[in-house]
């Protein structure tokens, strides 16, 4: 049983630049498409070297995971959250997934990490924060390839959306969808 986490790294500056608000993920409206995987722009799927079979570094990562591997997706933004913030929302599955996968869960846990210690000379300390793990896991049941769509929200810091402010006032910028796949 493997541990395969998958970073998923949204350039949201560049969808704020080539999509409008938008109401998607909210009430009844459907998420906006950013395109096919192949054609995007705008998301990069990262994941260890040994779990990928093609394509890392794509909107469409194929990763390798056998039964019992545990599958977790986290996502952020170019800016880390400290202009633009994301969050995914939903998996819509395009194949049976439920023969492959479990249903994957949102999960979230308070853990601790290191940042550089503002006290100390720059890069001569590193200093314990508390932050939180917001990520969903699914968990392999049987080999087999698996197409979803990935939802999310964008959350942009200003009506401006340069990239810049403080993260915003809780009000989406909208609401986005791509197609990954696992196998």
């Amino acid at each position: 049983m493997a541990l395969i986490d998958v970073l998923i790294v949204v350039d949201a500056l560049n969808i704020v630049r080539n999509f409008p608000r938008n109401n998607g993920g909210r009430g009844q409206n459907p998420y906006v498409s950013l395109g096919e995987a192949s054609s995007l722009n705008y998301l990069y799927m990262l994941a260890p070297r040994v779990d990928v079979i093609s394509d890392e570094g794509d909107a469409g990562i194929d990763i390798r995971a056998k039964a019992g591997d545990i599958i977790r997706w986290r996502m952020t933004t170019m800016s880390e959250g400290t202009g633009f913030s994301c969050f995914m929302t939903h998996f819509v599955f395009t194949s049976d997934p439920y023969n492959s996968l479990t249903p994957p869960e949102q999960k979230y846990r308070t853990v601790t990490t290191l940042q550089i210690d503002k006290n100390a000379p720059m890069l001569k300390g590193v200093a314990p924060i508390t932050r939180d793990d917001f990520y969903w896991e699914s968990t392999v049941k049987n080999a087999g390839r698996v197409v979803y769509h990935g939802e999310f929200l964008l959350f942009a810091p200003s009506d401006d959306c340069d990239g810049g402010g403080t993260g915003g006032t809780g009000d989406p910028y909208g609401g986005f969808q791509w197609d990954p796949a696992v196998n």
